[in-house]
């Protein structure tokens, strides 16, 4: 694919992002109650805004350690800081792309561009994905079965996205772990695409093949390793339950930031694992809308009334907007680091 179709295709998505968030703020802040809004966000603890930027910057860092661990396992080496500027990669890339689909690939990019093997880095995002999926999909199960009185009478019809939500991440789950550790489906996928590349060029399609048989060797011999290390595996998960537990924190710390104390950090975290897993049903950039509507849903009888408004802008403006601006710094620093060393970071040819 050339370096104008790839600038194309994120623009496209960029600019898709920014119809959503500007249609987002015009319903849920230009149509509300502005100086309610104002005057709401302006009297809370910033100790506790501040408390959800760390969590939020603690998601990142988990996940970076586990990036860096993956690395490790299959003998490719990289720094702690360098693994951070992946995730941020990640996250931004994730954020402006329908159903979060860009992020992994722009991650195994970068990496490339480091010297890291495509097939080690394929691995490596693959094992972290698996295990994302598995603590999401299941934080949501144990929020839905804990809570099923709360949202079955909370919902309404929002229980269908949710249910929605657990069944397509859970069959994400499934097809993941078949594609990591199935060495048939490889292969019958490699002749796949080498059986429609002959038809255009077949000298290509066999430097193709071969390039491919090379890289899946090195991913067998990664999926392998892991695979038979059952504390590396236990470790992953664990670390993960940390970076998705800081992520669905941050509702929890704006609740405390208004100074209200009677909902606890495990029913905050339940109940944004449950809207997570139900904004993850519809494939917009970032669940721009779901997020926000979500939100008003979900958290309508925690917060006050007069409050859940301002504690959704504070909410999503931590977790996701403000995260965008940050990665988005994260992935130029990245970008240039890149660009001292090697070609432009948007010629994917």
């Amino acid at each position: 694919m050339s370096t104008k179709t790839k600038l194309w295709n994120l623009l496209k998505n960029g600019g898709l992002f920014i119809i959503f968030a500007a249609i987002t703020f015009k319903i849920f802040i230009i149509n509300g109650n502005v100086k309610e809004i104002t005057s709401a966000i302006s009297h809370v603890n910033l100790g506790y805004i501040a408390m959800g930027i760390v969590a939020m910057l603690l998601m990142v860092f988990c996940e970076a350690l586990n990036i860096k661990r993956c690395l490790k396992q299959v003998k490719e080496y990289s720094t702690l800081f360098q693994c951070i500027q992946y995730s941020f990669a990640g996250v931004f890339f994730s954020s402006i792309t329908p159903a979060a689909t860009g992020g992994q690939p722009m991650q195994i990019y970068f990496m490339h561009k480091r010297k890291i093997k495509i097939s080690n880095a394929m691995l490596a995002i693959m094992i972290s994905i698996a295990a994302y999926q598995l603590v999401t999909s299941s934080m949501a199960i144990i929020s839905l079965i804990f809570n099923f009185k709360f949202f079955n009478t909370t919902l309404g019809e929002f229980s269908i996205l949710l249910y929605l939500g657990i069944f397509l991440n859970m069959i994400f789950l499934f097809l993941l772990l078949i594609a990591i550790f199935s060495k048939k489906l490889i292969y019958q996928g490699v002749n796949l695409c080498v059986s429609i590349f002959k038809k255009f060029n077949a000298e290509k399609a066999e430097i193709f093949k071969k390039n491919a048989l090379t890289e899946i060797e090195r991913y067998k011999q990664g999926a392998e390793c892991i695979k038979n290390d059952k504390k590396f595996i236990i470790e992953t998960i664990i670390i993960v339950v940390i970076q998705i537990a800081a992520f669905h924190s941050v509702p929890y710390w704006v609740y405390k930031a208004f100074g209200l104390s009677s909902g606890t950090l495990l029913q905050f975290i339940g109940i944004q694992a449950a809207l997570y897993i139900a904004g993850a049903a519809l494939p917009f950039p970032g669940a721009v809308g779901i997020g926000e509507g979500g939100f008003l849903i979900f958290f309508k009888t925690l917060f006050p009334v007069q409050l859940l408004s301002s504690a959704m802008i504070l909410s999503r403006g931590i977790s996701f907007y403000l995260m965008i601006l940050i990665s988005g710094l994260g992935v130029m620093y990245l970008q240039l680091k890149l660009n001292k060393n090697t070609a432009p970071i948007m010629n994917l040819e």
